[in-house]
Order: C-alpha cells, then structure tokens, then sequence
C-alpha cells in the first residue's frame, strides 16, 4: 500500500476536507481560521498534518496567501464534490425526519400528461402529502431545456433529448404505449372496415403543435403515403383534445391506452391503418446530479406506474 492510499484508509479526515474547500474558497489561513473559529496556528497544524500523511505539498505561498499545486487542484475538487454530497444529505434527512417538503416539477408532452398527471400525482401525495406538486405540458424541445436548466425535476417524452448520449442526462423507458389514429363514432370513418391511407384525405385533424415528435412522425407517415392535412384542421391543447375528437368530424392522434379506454366507452373509434402506431415508447429523463428525497420519490412513484401500466398491457394481451 503506496502513503497515499494507507493515508486514506487510516488518517484522512472529513476536517481535512472541509479545510481545502475553506481554503480555495478564501485563500488565507487567517480566514479560513476565523471561518473555524480556531487560530490560524491550529489550521497551520491541520494544513501540515495533510501534507505530511500524503508526503506532498497541497498548496504553496503567493504573496499573503496560499495556491493550491496541481495535486492540491485535484484533492481540491473531490473535496468539495464530498462536502456538497454530505451537505445534501445532511438536508435530506433533517427533511425527512421533520416530514418531507418542498416542491417537484413535472414536464410532460400531452400524450404523456394525459396518462400520468392524474395517478403520479396522487402517489406522490400518499408518499409525501407537504411536496408541491407542479405540472407543465409543453412540447419536447421547450421541456429539455426547462430539464436542463434547472426548472423542470423530472420530464416524460416520447423522444430521447440531444443530451442523453453524453450522460448529463439519465433516463429510461418506463412503459411502451404508442400513439394510435382516432376519430368520433359519428366520423364517416368510424364504420368503414378496411380504412386505407386515401381514405384520410379530405378529412380534418385535430393537430398536436407543429414542432411536436407527434406532429412530425404523424406528417411523415403522411407524405410517406401521398397525404396531407385537410383545410379545417384544428390545434389545441389536451384540455379539449378528446371533447373535441368524440364530438366532432375530426380525426386525431391519441395514446393507445387512452383510446382504448375511450373506444370502450363508446366515445373514439380507432382507426387501423397500416404503420400508424407511432413513438411507442415513454421515457422518463432527469438531471442524475439533483437527485434530492423529493426527486427519488418522484422517480420511484413513476417506476411504480410504469409497472402497473406494464402488467395491465400483458394481462390485455
């Protein structure tokens, strides 16, 4: 064993930490000594007691102050990426054992919204009843960048964002539930047998946004087969989406589950066309370095939901 790994095992200390971040935040052990309260003699002791476990120079003398050497930069870093983690826990537990509190944002395109904001939110509420709960429906593009700034905590889509690959980004499928070709039970449509892609033509939409992996594999399949969208088309939000499909002569895009629910209603029928069961996959994408108590359960409710949705689809077939 090299003295640097016998000093690891046997004689670091987390004060030894804590001493290194004091010391690049501010640089001069006078400082750093009040920011302790002990004398700037005691944190000479502790700086030295680090030096000589490891047998190298941490930092060096500049003027007043103290620099760090290049083997001091990277002790430098773990040292504050340990005192961060321990500072976090240290408000996770006080949170939880005072009852769990604070605030989870959820992004979700509307497909996905429309299958999740009800029963995610009441699991989140029996597991911690204080956690606000705030719920955005956006298009994909405009919920990563809220995901990757900060303000989104957790985000569903249909579509993996451009950040997944480098691992900024951790995410997973949670359940398969494609997006399937509906239209009232009073559509000319609703009881033809054998529907065929010229068929559609003619017909008005109800249109997901223009920018949506919806709209976009939904026009493809579209051009694909020599179609296009009816004047009269309509763009709106889910609020109104499955309102407007059931009662009007508009055809539309819905989840599979949603749909079958609402054909067994006797509200949608859906429509069989060959390849129109499109963005099968729902994936659930978070920021791995915000993982809080709040987020966890947030994540653990929507694994839980994935199951459930999972076992039902199997019990279907």
């Amino acid at each position: 064993m090299s003295r640097i790994e016998d000093f690891f095992s046997r004689a670091l200390k987390l004060h030894h930490l804590r001493l290194l971040v004091l010391l690049g935040q501010w640089g001069q052990l006078r400082i750093v000594a009040q920011k302790l309260g002990v004398s700037p003699p005691a944190v000479s002791r502790q700086l030295a007691e680090l030096e000589a476990g490891l047998g190298v120079a941490v930092v060096r003398r500049v003027g007043n102050g103290l620099a760090f050497t290049d083997l001091g930069l990277v002790l430098l870093d773990r040292a504050r990426e340990v005192t961060f983690q321990l500072e976090q826990a240290q408000q996770e537990l006080s949170a939880l054992s005072s009852g769990l509190r604070g605030e989870v944002c959820i992004g979700a395109v509307p497909s996905v919204m429309q299958q999740l904001a009800e029963p995610l939110t009441l699991s989140l509420r029996k597991r911690a009843p204080a956690v606000g709960v705030n719920l955005v429906e956006e298009t994909s593009d405009k919920l990563y960048s809220l995901l990757c700034n900060g303000t989104l905590h957790l985000l569903f889509s249909r579509v993996v964002p451009p950040h997944f690959a480098d691992g900024s980004i951790a995410g997973e499928v949670l359940f398969e539930d494609p997006l399937v070709i509906v239209c009232g039970t009073t559509h000319p449509l609703a009881g033809k047998l054998d529907v065929q892609p010229q068929d559609l033509a003619g017909h008005p939409w109800i249109l997901p946004s223009t920018g949506s992996p919806a709209f976009q594999a939904l026009n493809a399949w579209m051009h694909a087969h020599q179609q296009s969208f009816a004047e009269g088309s309509v763009r709106t939000s889910s609020t109104v989406y499955s309102a407007l499909i059931s009662s009007g002569n508009l055809l539309g895009l819905m989840s599979l589950r949603a749909a079958a629910r609402a054909q067994t209603a006797g509200r949608i029928v859906m429509l069989e066309l060959p390849g129109t069961r499109f963005l099968s996959s729902v994936w659930m994408f978070h920021n791995p370095s915000e993982a809080t108590s709040v987020l966890r359960i947030a994540v653990d409710c929507a694994r839980q939901l994935g199951e459930a949705f999972v076992a039902v689809n199997e019990i279907g077939n």
